[in-house]
């Protein structure tokens, strides 16, 4: 979700197939519409911008190698683009895939906005994310308009190489 994290999609939802929400017309990325489940895309448009990040392991840029760990601040930008939230997470780099030698990384972050808190989480393909595939991540309510939902986040570089400077699209999807 940040450039001191970017990450790819998630290995438990990669492959599947992309349906359309009814109430927006936009593809839903986890299938969750599909399998039956009612899901409101919303954040449609936000972007997130790393603020600052605290690493271990390779200095520049951070997890760029397994054992790699990073925390990070974010904000939140809505389609306005005025700030409207924040973020704190934390990735670290798994693995190298044998096959492809790409990284995997565990992700973890709340994100903070005017109308509640929510967590993600995923287990996701970073070396995917920086080529400009987009990261899929489940998340739960914890606060506020999103407490006690479940759904997933769908986050996108906008700008490929990274930069510290480069923002990230997000799209949120709550379902029942």
């Amino acid at each position: 979700m940040s450039t001191a994290l970017v990450v790819g999609v998630s290995g438990a939802l990669a492959g599947s197939s992309f349906a359309k929400d009814a109430s927006s017309g936009q593809a839903d990325p986890t299938g969750a519409k599909a399998a039956g489940h009612s899901c409101q895309h919303l954040l449609q448009g936000w972007t997130e911008l790393t603020l600052n990040y605290n690493s271990t392991g390779t200095p520049v840029p951070p997890g760029n190698e397994v054992g790699d760990a990073v925390i990070y601040n974010d904000a939140v930008f809505d389609q306005n683009d005025k700030q409207v939230g924040h973020a704190v997470g934390y990735v670290s780099i798994q693995r190298k895939d044998p096959a492809d030698g790409h990284l995997i990384s565990y992700y973890h972050a709340t994100e903070d906005l005017p109308d509640g808190q929510f967590n993600e989480t995923g287990t996701v393909d970073r070396t995917a994310t920086w080529q400009g595939v987009p990261a899929v991540f489940r998340i739960e309510g914890t606060t506020g308009a999103y407490a006690g939902k479940h759904g997933y986040l769908t986050w996108r570089l906008l700008q490929v190489p990274v930069t510290i400077n480069t923002r990230a699209s997000l799209d949120l999807w709550l379902c029942d």
